[in-house]
């Protein structure tokens, strides 16, 4: 895990695994009473920048098709999936289409 501020403080090698993650989030989830729900697939995230206008985006772009906020939540997330993978804020925006067949994919139907 390398992202953000953190490459300027810290160098590649020093950042913790996402193995030693998972086994610190268990650990945690255990101490707190809480359930780790999942793991993700390790992904490259090639620039955050935009991230959250593309959630925003993508939130309200489902609450104006009048979906419920958990389903525009999911949304924001997605929209944002694509943002994170190509360098740029406005340089992966999916259409509406491709929103649909993600969510299908990870959530079910729609």
């Amino acid at each position: 895990m390398h992202l953000g501020r953190s490459r300027d403080r810290l160098t590649r090698e020093a950042m913790p695994s996402h193995e030693e993650i998972l086994q610190f989030a268990g650990e945690l989830s255990k101490a707190l009473g809480y359930e780790l729900q999942a793991d993700v697939p390790l992904s490259r995230v090639a620039d955050p920048t935009g991230a959250g206008d593309g959630y925003r985006a993508g939130f309200w772009a489902a609450k104006i098709r009048g979906y419920s906020d958990l389903i525009a939540c999911r949304i924001g997330s997605i929209v944002s999936s694509f943002i994170i993978k190509k360098v740029g804020a406005q340089t992966n925006l999916p259409s509406w289409s491709q929103v649909v067949e993600r969510y299908k994919k990870n959530f079910g139907d729609l």
